[in-house]
């Protein structure tokens, strides 16, 4: 039987969270444990568009699934995988090739997607398709923050709005920033993150009345090379908000490095390809 395509409005919420949990079995990166409402949520950050995105049957059974987002004319894989009963028999490839046909037929000027470094089998399938590494990407944790005790620290990071930050953002378009830290992720930023500005970087982080407090974005409109800023910023945020765990997950560019680990930041053990294939 030959294999076809169902876009996502065909199902609920809750069987695409099925679909999708069973399709990221044994995913080295964690088995995703979604419910409807969970999905749901998931589906906006990420910007998914429901009808762009696809579920690969055989009758009235699910093999494969495929998240697409869109911004413009630049399309992301915001997640794709195969039911394990169905892996090794071309479903993958077969999948990719029907979502990079859509994204030309629709004129878009590129896919993009990120991928798990050590996922050695899907940074295989995407290179078989000619995507290209732009950069890799890291993670950082942040379980004991530097003691900043100097009056003197200048805490220059001020909140900021909304408005500003993706004026920013749009700023750095030429930077190929990652997804999920740029422009097409921030327009979907609410309370209660929170938006700082320290001179030319921006961040965007979760809600700092937690115990631990996730980076959700980082950017300089200087560039990725701008570690000194982008440390002065992160150096603002911890002074503000001391005695905090601080998770950073690896969406952030390799680049950035030196600047987390001035500020006793560790590197995750997992790592992500930034990747894009030119339609």
């Amino acid at each position: 039987m030959t294999p076809q395509l169902r876009p996502f409005p065909d199902y609920n919420l809750h069987e695409l969270a099925v679909i999708f949990n069973q399709a990221f079995e044994g995913y080295i990166g964690g088995v995703p444990a979604f419910d409807g409402l969970s999905f749901a949520r998931f589906l906006k950050t990420s910007a998914v568009d429901l009808h762009l995105s696809q579920v690969v049957v055989e009758g009235a059974t699910p093999k494969a699934i495929g998240a697409i987002a869109r911004f413009n004319t630049i399309s992301r894989l915001a997640g794709m995988g195969v039911l394990l009963q169905f892996k090794h028999q071309g479903v993958g490839s077969w999948l990719l090739e029907q979502l990079i046909a859509a994204a030309r037929l629709r004129g878009d000027r590129k896919l993009v997607l990120e991928v798990i470094e050590q996922n050695t089998p899907a940074v295989d399938l995407y290179r078989k398709f000619k995507f290209n590494t732009v950069r890799r990407l890291c993670g950082f944790t942040c379980k004991e923050p530097p003691a900043f005790q100097s009056p003197t620290l200048p805490s220059s990071a001020v909140e900021t709005d909304l408005v500003s930050l993706l004026q920013a953002a749009a700023q750095t378009a030429s930077a190929d920033l990652p997804w999920q830290i740029g422009l097409p992720a921030l327009v979907s930023v609410n309370a209660p993150d929170r938006i700082y500005r320290d001179q030319q970087v921006f961040a965007v982080i979760s809600d700092p009345a937690r115990d631990t407090i996730v980076i959700r974005s980082l950017f300089s409109t200087s560039g990725v090379q701008d570690s000194a800023g982008l440390q002065r910023c992160l150096a603002s945020l911890l002074a503000l908000y001391p005695g905090k765990q601080w998770i950073a997950s690896a969406i952030f560019p390799q680049e950035y490095k030196p600047a987390f680990e001035a500020l006793n930041f560790k590197p995750s053990e997992l790592t992500q390809f930034q990747m894009e294939l030119a339609l």
